[in-house]
């Protein structure tokens, strides 16, 4: 079998689920594949070498022809022949001449479509429970590594730790039909950007938030957002369901988890396995 000349980022994400065997030539800068590889449950398997560097060495002609020039030259006792190989680059232009090269020399090569900008900003929805009085969907960000959670009961609903791009909730909501109640961040963030703030604005709904991640954390400075204070033992209603909030500094001195009906923890990160 060969491969499709084009993965887009919800098949990569299908195949890193599935813990496929594959191989990713990354050509980007080498400060930028530092900064963020392509990660999955377990290593992939990789190689990064910067467009520049090849093109550099391999002449500045045809892009495909030099690139498969310096692949025969350079990387053939590296690239595999058992498995597909995927080009990656910045948004997923280049990588497709790579791509190109690679099936040239016999190899199952193919691109990931929009490159790493794309697999960025990936989202990815899955259902946790689905009962008739209670729905969990976990909101995926793969290419970020963080996750968030939407807690439906009797048509309405909250947001927990939502990510930067707040259109997916709001889709989520005009899709299955219930109306977006309120907005919590478990702590202050520091590996994404929030997007709770931005939808309570947008939906005209409460944004709750423990007071010490309120503060600036340097100047001591109160917040510039409204949000209203949770602090341990409040509890919130959604629909039928409730949310305890356990106060549980450490990661942050306003951590907190959310217990969902006894049953369920959302822990909002804080918990390292």
């Amino acid at each position: 079998m060969t491969a499709a000349s084009e993965w887009t980022p919800r098949e990569l994400n299908a195949r890193i689920e599935r813990g496929d065997e594959f191989f990713i030539l990354d050509i980007r800068n080498r400060d930028e594949f530092e900064a963020g590889p392509i990660e999955g449950r377990k290593p992939l398997p990789q190689r990064n070498v910067p467009y520049f560097e090849i093109l550099e060495a391999s002449g500045d002609g045809d892009l495909v022809e030099s690139f498969a020039k310096y692949a025969r030259t350079e990387l053939s006792s590296e690239l595999p022949i058992d498995r597909e190989i995927l080009a990656v680059c910045a948004k997923g232009g280049t990588s497709e001449f790579m791509a190109q090269a690679l099936r040239r020399l016999g190899y199952n090569a193919t691109n990931l479509v929009g490159g790493m900008a794309a697999w960025g900003n990936h989202y990815q929805i899955k259902t946790v429970t689905d009962t008739r009085t209670l729905q969990i969907f976990q909101v995926q960000r793969p290419g970020r590594g963080c996750l968030s959670y939407v807690v439906v009961s009797d048509g309405h609903a909250a947001v927990v730790d939502p990510l930067r791009h707040i259109e997916h909730y709001i889709e989520l909501a005009g899709e299955h039909g219930f109306a977006i109640d309120r907005v919590l961040d478990t702590h202050g963030h520091a590996d994404h950007v929030s997007g709770a703030s931005a939808l309570a604005e947008r939906l005209n709904v409460p944004y709750h938030l423990h007071p010490y991640d309120g503060i600036h954390p340097l100047d001591v400075l109160p917040a510039r957002i409204p949000f209203e204070f949770v602090k341990d033992g409040s509890r919130l209603t959604v629909g039928r369901a409730q949310l305890e909030v356990l106060h549980i500094p450490g990661h942050t001195l306003g951590n907190t988890a959310l217990l969902l009906d006894g049953q369920f923890l959302l822990s909002g990160d804080s918990i390292f396995i």
